[in-house]
């Protein structure tokens, strides 16, 4: 058991740690925090697009329409 998840389950008590445990639980809180606004950056960057069926859906169009205005150029389609 490390030292965070100690005090995790244990939030009520003292305790004395040397200086090398307090780097080792500073650290894991630094690579734990990172981690999640790395994810929380991963998933904000990550695109996606409606497919031809929701598009269709959203412009209340025929799937049909939306193939036209593509080989027109009004409205084409990312890949």
């Amino acid at each position: 058991m490390n030292i965070y998840e100690l005090l995790i389950e244990n939030q009520g008590i003292n305790i004395t740690i040397n200086a090398g445990q307090f780097i080792e639980c500073i650290d894991y809180c630094v690579q734990k925090t990172k981690k999640e606004l790395e994810q929380q950056i991963t998933d904000a960057n990550t695109e996606t697009y409606p497919s031809p069926k929701k598009v269709c859906e959203i412009l209340d169009i025929n799937l049909s329409t939306l193939w036209r205005w593509h080989q027109r150029r009004y409205l084409c389609h990312i890949e």
